[in-house]
């Protein structure tokens, strides 16, 4: 494997979970805002406005959001 990608299986396992309970969630993948060479990405589960998987993504931008609304877009949330 090149990389780790425990996040990523996190997000999916919680959003089947919550699937099945009638929640609806979305899958949120950015990548660090530092800029630094081998910059890392990392995903998270939000349900709303609430942080399901992890609330620890202050230093990361969102570049593809899987909710309806933004489905096949790339979005820049505002500072």
């Amino acid at each position: 494997m090149l990389w780790r990608s425990d996040c990523l299986v996190q997000a999916m396992a919680a959003q089947n979970w919550l699937k099945r309970k009638g929640i609806p969630t979305s899958i949120v993948i950015g990548v660090d805002k530092s800029g630094d060479e081998g910059s890392d990405a990392y995903a998270w589960l939000r349900a709303g406005d609430l942080i399901v998987t992890d609330g620890n993504i202050d230093n990361f931008t969102v570049i593809l959001d899987d909710h309806a609304e933004f489905r096949g877009k790339i979005r820049n949330p505002s500072p």
